[in-house]
């Protein structure tokens, strides 16, 4: 059960992550805290509505697919492809 993250902790990560950007004066859009924060509401009561029309238990899975698929997939296909290679050049060498 520790290892479940559900969508309602990611999204209050998100929200953490937003919060302390606009704190520290990195956040990439200059608007007031109170207009963030009723963006941030919005993003939360959306996601859980379109959750809970659509059925859906992540809304976050479209996006972590394709964020492990960058970071992931090119790095197994560049581990395993060496020695893949090597592999099938030795079994052609013993035939």
């Amino acid at each position: 059960m520790f290892l479940c993250v559900f969508s309602e902790i990611k999204s209050c990560l998100i929200a953490a992550l937003i919060f302390l950007l606009q704190m520290r004066g990195i956040f990439f859009v200059s608007a007031p805290f109170s207009l963030i924060y009723f963006g941030v509401i919005l993003f939360l009561v959306y996601f859980d509505l379109v959750a809970e029309i659509i059925g859906m238990h992540d809304p976050f899975s479209p996006f972590e697919t394709i964020v492990h698929t960058v970071l992931f997939s090119s790095w197994r296909k560049a581990s395993t492809t060496p020695t893949d290679s090597a592999d099938t050049d030795s079994h052609e060498k013993t035939d």
